[in-house]
């Protein structure tokens, strides 16, 4: 407790005690984050048609799934609002994405409808994703796009024409019965290749800590697949279907001052703690809670006398009141005489006049005859 500034007269004296807690900014705020795909960032490839997979004996030594590990950097910028930490705007700014999978080659062997003749019969389909070079990856550099994608509101999903550069990479779909190839792409840094956004992301940002001047805020960017593409080829009416699935998130932490730590760098302040005081004697407590001036010399306290009755008037903030307070009064002030004012000393009696954001000049009688004292505070 600081005892920050007293008004007396006769035996009456008001005593401002002020605690501090921060909150959080009004402005809104613009990042750009450097994400790091952690560790066992993984989804899983699938190879399958709409004629099954067939008899796995038959292809002991290749499976029909494997597993694709991402890694490398993401950046991106974000719009947010400081106060409810939500996000409205996402972009792109930069990274490189890398994805290696574990097996070069799927394979199925699904008993497949086929046209002519009109029985079935089995179809032997591969899937190649490395020729001279396992493990097979890809490699993605997100897209800057404008505008700027969106931010769904509670669900964080990000919604806009996000793209992928690909500039390394190789797949091929190989039907073994007809030997044919049904799909091949080959992607190399020569000849990149600009592809819809694979994934669908999400982000949010959630308080993890606090100081007097600084909250922690992470940032948590997720990719949920649920990825599918399909093949046809000639003579057959079912298709071969390949499919990613999974999750993975990646995390950056950040800074943004509390609110008081935000009133100090405006008033040009290095962090200064609560408790000390300006040129005149006033704890930085207090003139933030009041919304005064750094350099202020007056307090907004004083006694009036209305009706024959003395009161103590504060003047609040017209921005609000940054802080709630209580009024507490003793007749000795000794440690322990300290008592609740009660709501019947309070204007109108409103025990809502000194809530965070309050506003005006609101007065208090004085509980006890004689000699007493009131003290208005506040708590973090």
């Amino acid at each position: 407790m600081s005892d920050l500034s007293s008004v007396q007269r006769g035996f009456h004296l008001v005593t401002i005690l002020l605690w501090i807690h921060a909150l959080p900014s009004m402005a809104l705020e613009t990042k750009n984050l450097l994400f790091f795909i952690p560790a066992n960032s993984t989804t899983t490839i699938d190879l399958s048609s709409t004629a099954g997979k067939g008899d796995d004996s038959l292809t002991p030594n290749a499976p029909d799934e494997t597993i694709a590990s991402y890694s490398g950097t993401i950046q991106a910028s974000i719009g947010f609002d400081p106060l409810t930490l939500e996000i409205f705007e996402f972009n792109y700014t930069g990274g490189y994405v890398e994805v290696r999978e574990a097996t070069p080659l799927l394979q199925i062997l699904p008993l497949m409808n086929y046209i002519a003749p009109p029985s079935p019969r089995p179809f032997a389909i591969s899937r190649f994703s490395s020729v001279s070079n396992s493990p097979f990856y890809l490699g993605f550099t997100p897209s800057v796009i404008n505008p700027p994608a969106a931010v769904i509101p509670g669900s964080g999903e990000i919604v806009g024409a996000l793209r992928w550069v690909t500039n390394a990479g190789f797949e091929r779909i190989y039907n073994g019965t007809t030997a044919t190839v049904m799909h091949q792409e080959v992607i190399n840094p020569a000849t990149p290749l600009t592809k819809p956004h694979r994934s669908t992301p999400s982000i949010a940002l959630t308080q993890i800590g606090e100081t007097t001047f600084n909250r922690t805020i992470r940032t948590t960017l997720t990719y949920t697949f649920d990825e599918e593409e399909r093949y046809g080829f000639f003579g057959s009416t079912d298709e071969v279907i390949v499919t990613e699935s999974g999750s993975w998130s990646a995390t950056k932490n950040f800074t943004l001052p509390t609110e008081y730590g935000q009133w100090a760098l405006d008033q040009g302040l290095n962090n200064p703690d609560p408790e000390d005081t300006n040129e005149a004697g006033i704890p930085y407590v207090f003139l933030y809670a009041l919304d005064l001036p750094e350099d202020s010399d007056a307090l907004p306290i004083r006694v009036v006398n209305t009706g024959g009755q003395r009161k103590v008037e504060i003047d609040l903030p017209a921005t609000g009141l940054k802080r709630a307070m209580t009024v507490e009064y003793s007749s000795s002030l000794t440690n322990g005489s300290w008592f609740p004012l009660t709501f019947f000393n309070y204007p109108g009696f409103d025990g809502t006049v000194l809530d965070v954001g309050a506003t005006g000049s609101p007065r208090f009688t004085f509980p006890l005859p004689g000699r007493c004292f009131m003290r208005f505070v506040t708590t973090l």
